[in-house]
């Protein structure tokens, strides 16, 4: 069961940054919002008072909230960059081949881990990858057309010289 799971943290590290800081800023909006909720349901639900009694009622109140969220602000992190081995090291894994058979070489099968998305992109890029290297070796091999030609170019090569002479 480990032989398929991926030897890296970081399989693409720009994206999942980006993905990562997302993830974070979204965190850091719904904090900011439910903290904001709290103050206004304090303000709202107490008698008037100082805005900073009020801040320090409120406090009282998110900041078991608040502690939880900073809690699990880490474990959010870490699972979110788990999960995105699913969609990005597919994706990084059929760039670097299609790099290959852009490069001329020969490429394997693509076959992706059970859990892994875009497995009919792999199917659909298996194919292609077959089909060109199909292609390429047809392509390299001498047709059986290709010695009469030759002799028919020498043939007419002997004739032309024949006749200038």
């Amino acid at each position: 069961m480990t032989k398929n799971r991926r030897k890296r943290l970081w399989v693409d590290a720009r994206l999942q940054t980006a993905l990562l800081l997302r993830v974070f800023s979204y965190w850091t909006m719904a904090t900011l919002t439910i903290g904001m909720a709290f103050v206004l349901a304090t303000l709202l639900s107490s008698p008037p008072a100082a805005f900073s009694t009020v801040l320090s009622r409120a406090a009282v109140q998110f900041g078991p909230a608040l502690i939880a969220a900073f809690l699990l602000l880490p474990i959010l992190l870490v699972d979110f960059l788990r999960m995105s081995h699913q969609v990005v090291g597919p994706i990084r894994r059929l760039r670097d081949e299609m790099e290959h058979l852009a490069n001329g070489e020969t490429v394997e099968p693509v076959a992706f881990r059970r859990k892994d998305f875009w497995a009919d992109f792999a199917e659909s890029f298996n194919r292609v990858a077959e089909r060109l290297q199909q292609h390429e070796r047809a392509a390299s091999q001498p047709t059986a057309s290709a010695p009469k030609k030759e002799e028919a170019l020498a043939a007419s090569t002997c004739v032309a010289s024949t006749t200038n002479s």
